[in-house]
């Protein structure tokens, strides 16, 4: 897995492991926001009305069937690590919260523990 990926005060759930490795940070987030927080079924040869192939493609959604293996899957929604990923993408905040369907005050609580505890791990 890339280091990248995992954001110190952010909570990034075991589970997101293999999204991020297969799909990479963009289609990663695109499914957690179009299909997080249900469980969703995985098969190798997606049909073109396949949620999942909809979301990330045909190809990537095979490939993730294969490393997660076929059948059903609790797909997380990763909120605070999608709010993270808004944030590097420079959205703001109260868009942010519309996104995550959370209050700005949510998004601005769980961005300000990572900048605190990213300042804590600078070395000086």
């Amino acid at each position: 897995m890339k280091s990248d990926h995992i954001i110190p005060g952010i909570p990034m759930p075991p589970s997101l492991t293999t999204y991020l490795e297969v799909l990479g940070e963009d289609d990663t987030l695109k499914l957690i926001m179009e299909l997080g927080g249900a469980p969703i079924y995985f098969t190798e040869n997606p049909k073109t009305r396949s949620r999942i192939a909809g979301v990330v493609g045909h190809d990537k959604a095979a490939a993730l069937a294969r490393e997660l293996g076929m059948g059903s899957h609790h797909l997380p929604n990763a909120k605070r690590w999608a709010a993270y990923q808004y944030r590097r993408r420079n959205v703001p905040d109260r868009e942010i919260a519309r996104l995550l369907r959370v209050s700005d005050r949510t998004v601005a609580s769980w961005l300000k523990r990572h900048t605190d505890s990213a300042q804590a791990e600078l070395p000086f």
